[in-house]
């Protein structure tokens, strides 16, 4: 298992990525309304934060996410087809 410090390192990283884009939960908010339908209650603000920043790819192992209508506007990915699309050869690691 990680501990804290390799969450704060991995935020720090995330933040800062060239073209990172944060969609606050206001924005969220205002557009929320309009996917009401699409995926489950809990996963709708991770919807609707990937449409507003336009997203290229939503990467999820999430089931209910991946057989839900998201695709309809969302290109939906695992990690696995994202890594093959990107050309990335995965290595073994020691962890």
């Amino acid at each position: 298992m990680y501990g804290r410090e390799t969450a704060i390192d991995e935020v720090y990283y995330i933040v800062s990525l060239p073209e990172l884009e944060i969609v606050t939960r206001d924005r969220v908010k205002e557009h929320i309304s309009e996917f009401i339908g699409v995926v489950a209650e809990k996963d709708l603000p991770h919807l609707v934060a990937a449409i507003t920043a336009q997203v290229d790819y939503f990467v999820t192992y999430n089931r209910h996410f991946t057989e839900s209508k998201a695709s309809e506007h969302v290109k939906i990915t695992k990690q696995k087809d994202l890594v093959e699309l990107l050309g990335i050869k995965p290595e073994p690691t020691d962890y």
